[in-house]
C-alpha cells in the first residue's frame, strides 16, 4: 500500500519507515513549526530530523511555497536544517537546467539561487564553484544579450562575490568577465543595477574573487588585481555621480553604494586619488543640485542622505563642504528641515547633524 501511494520512479526504494520522513517532511514545508514536527515525531533534537530526514524539494515545491511557509521553514530551523534546505534547492535547480527552458524559468531558477544563499552562504557558495554546469551557464548569460537573463546573473554574481571572501579553494572553473568603467551595462539603465552591485562587489574584494577572472588586470599600478587605469575611475566617478541624480531610487541607491565602495577601496590603494576625485569642481554643483531636488521631492530622500554621509566622512579635509560656503549653509539648512519621522534610518541622519551643526 505504501509503495502504491508513492508511484514517482525516484522513490522506487519506499518502505514502510520512509514515511517517518516523509510525513514531517511535508508537514515543514507546508507551515508546521519545527517544535510540533519535533514532538510528533518523538525527535529530541532539529539536527536529528535535519540529517536524517528531511527530504529534498522538487522545483514545483519551491516555486508554491508562499511567503508564510518559506519564512517558517528558515525561521524555525537550525543551521544544519538549512544546510539541508540549501544544498536541495542548489541540487535540484540545477538539475533543472538541464534542459532547454525558456528565458523566464531561468531566471526564476537563478531567483532561487539567490534565496538558497541567503539561508547558508558559505556552504551554497562552495556547492557553485565546484559546478562546471552552474559556472558554464553564469558564463553563457553574462553575454547572451537577453536582458533578463543577464540581470538575473548578475545578481547572483555580485552575492557569490561576496561571500567567497576568505575562500581558500580554488573554483573548478572561472567566470569570465571583462569590467569597463563605462561599458554597455552602465550606459543602458536595464542592466546598470545588477551590473553596478557586481562592480560594488569587487570593490568590496579588492577584485579578488576565487570564481570569477577579470581580464584587463595590472592598469592600476598601486594594486594589480585591479581592472581600471586612474582615468578610469575618475570616468567611473562621473557616471556614478550621474546616476546619483537619477529619478529611479533604485538606481540611484546602488550608485551611492557603488560610490561608496569604491573610496572605500581606494582609500587602501592610493589615497592620493581619492583626494584628486574629491577636488574636482563638479563636486560641489553635483551636492547643490543633489540638495535641490531632494528638498522639493522628499522620495529619494534616504539615498540622498546616504551620499551625503558618504562625502562627509570621505571629505575630512572640507574640500566640497567648505564651512560658510554657499553650499555648506545650503545643506545646513536641509538638514534642518528634515524630521525624525521622515526618514527610516536615524543614525545617518543624527551623524550629518553631528558633522554640520
Amino acid at each position: 500500500m505504501i509503495k502504491l501511494a508513492y508511484p514517482d520512479s525516484s522513490l522506487e526504494n519506499i518502505k514502510a519507515h520512509s514515511t517517518r520522513a516523509i510525513g514531517p517532511s511535508w508537514a515543514l514545508y507546508k507551515g508546521a513549526s519545527i517544535n510540533s514536527i519535533l514532538e510528533a515525531a518523538d525527535w529530541s533534537s532539529e539536527s536529528t530530523f535535519g540529517k536524517f530526514y528531511l527530504k529534498d524539494l522538487h522545483l514545483y515545491i519551491w516555486y508554491n511555497l508562499d511567503d508564510r511557509n518559506l519564512y517558517s521553514i528558515v525561521s524555525s530551523s537550525v543551521r544544519g536544517l538549512l544546510w539541508n534546505l540549501s544544498k536541495s534547492m542548489f541540487l535540484t535547480v540545477t538539475s533543472w537546467l538541464d534542459d532547454d527552458k525558456e528565458e523566464t524559468t531561468i531566471a526564476s531558477c537563478l531567483q532561487l539561487l539567490s534565496g538558497a544563499m541567503s539561508y547558508h552562504p558559505a556552504r551554497v557558495v562552495n556547492l557553485m564553484v565546484n559546478s562546471y554546469k552552474f559556472i558554464a551557464l553564469i558564463n553563457s548569460l553574462i553575454t547572451s544579450g537577453v536582458v533578463q537573463l543577464q540581470n538575473a546573473s548578475w545578481n547572483i554574481l555580485s552575492l557569490i562575490i561576496l561571500n567567497t571572501k576568505g575562500l581558500n579553494e580554488k573554483a573548478i572553473m572561472t567566470v569570465d568577465l571583462t569590467i569597463n568603467p563605462v561599458g554597455e551595462y552602465i550606459q543602458n539603465i536595464n542592466t546598470i543595477t545588477p551590473y553596478l552591485q557586481v562592480l560594488s562587489a569587487l570593490f568590496q574584494v579588492d577584485f579578488t574573487c576565487p570564481l570569477v577572472s577579470l581580464k584587463n588586470t595590472g592598469r592600476y599600478p598601486p594594486h594589480m588585481a585591479c581592472p581600471f587605469t586612474t582615468k578610469d575611475f575618475k570616468v567611473l566617478f562621473i557616471y556614478l555621480q550621474q546616476l546619483v541624480l537619477q529619478d529611479v531610487n533604485d538606481v540611484k541607491s546602488t550608485a551611492v553604494q557603488c560610490i561608496e565602495d569604491m573610496f572605500r577601496y581606494l582609500k587602501k590603494h592610493s589615497y592620493k586619488l581619492v583626494s584628486d576625485l574629491l577636488k574636482c569642481s563638479w563636486n560641489s554643483i553635483l551636492m547643490e543640485v543633489l540638495i535641490t531636488i531632494t528638498a522639493s521631492d522628499l522620495s529619494s530622500l534616504q539615498t540622498t542622505l546616504q551620499f551625503i554621509d558618504v562625502v562627509l566622512e570621505l571629505d575630512q579635509n572640507e574640500t566640497i563642504f567648505k564651512k560658510n560656503s554657499n553650499l555648506h549653509q545650503h545643506l545646513v539648512d536641509f538638514i534642518k528641515c528634515i524630521d525624525m519621522e521622515d526618514v527610516t534610518n536615524h543614525a545617518t541622519l543624527s551623524r550629518i547633524r553631528n558633522k554640520i551643526l
